[in-house]
């Protein structure tokens, strides 16, 4: 199931969808969003890594500053992924928060 919201973002974002396979198959997701699939909190050592390895690769050859929109159910697991592309450099990231909040469309300017 595909969930749209209103939110405005630049043409060309990436969106990052942080949730596990079973909340992205229960709740939907936002259309055009990339999944990297991610636990629920709180994150282990061990999963943080892997989410930092499954993110790295998702990201590895866009520019630093490109518009990276990121969203999971509740919004905790998009603050930690943010965090992650903060310290790698990324200079134009968005929590949206959590899926919850946004039961609409997204749009591209």
């Amino acid at each position: 199931m595909s969930i749209v919201c209103d939110i405005n973002l630049p043409e060309g974002a990436l969106i990052l969808d942080v949730r596990s396979k079973k909340e992205c198959k229960s709740s939907g997701y936002l259309e055009g969003s990339v999944f990297v699939e991610t636990p629920s909190p709180p994150l282990t050592f061990s999963q943080l890594k892997t989410l930092k390895a499954k993110l790295f690769k998702v990201v590895f050859d866009i520019k630093f500053d490109r518009f990276i929109a990121i969203y999971c159910k509740k919004g905790i697991r998009a603050k930690v992924t943010k965090d992650i592309l903060d310290v790698w450099g990324f200079t134009n990231v968005k929590v949206l928060g959590g899926i919850e909040t946004y039961p609409l469309k997204i749009c591209f300017k």
